[in-house]
């Protein structure tokens, strides 16, 4: 048996590069209308119906931004995500076995 360790460095919202930033809130958008429901309560109705009324489904991407980039930001700066140096979101996962260790997925990167 072998093992291969490599570590990868990951950062807070806060922490990434302009252009990382902009990777982490396109991705967060693209959450946000793959888990869309019909629901006055969701961040991005707004937008949807925005979408919706100048029938251009195509623009919803870029409709969310225009309207919650600034949520969206304060989201990322006040979750407790953590990222890639290019933005990609870090999916960790806790695993106890007597000691903590993390099981992190890297393929988004």
């Amino acid at each position: 048996m072998k093992k291969i360790i490599r570590i990868y460095n990951i950062y807070q919202f806060d922490e990434l590069s302009n252009e990382a930033k902009e990777v982490a809130i396109e991705d967060y958008i693209e959450f946000e209308i793959e888990v869309y429901e019909d629901d006055s309560d969701s961040l991005i109705y707004d937008s949807v119906q925005k979408a919706e009324d100048y029938h251009t489904p195509w623009f919803l991407n870029s409709i969310i931004y225009e309207d919650h980039k600034e949520d969206i930001i304060e989201i990322l700066k006040n979750s407790k995500y953590w990222f890639f140096d290019n933005g990609k979101l870090v999916s960790i996962e806790l695993i106890e076995s007597g000691e903590i260790k993390w099981k992190i997925k890297v393929n988004h990167m």
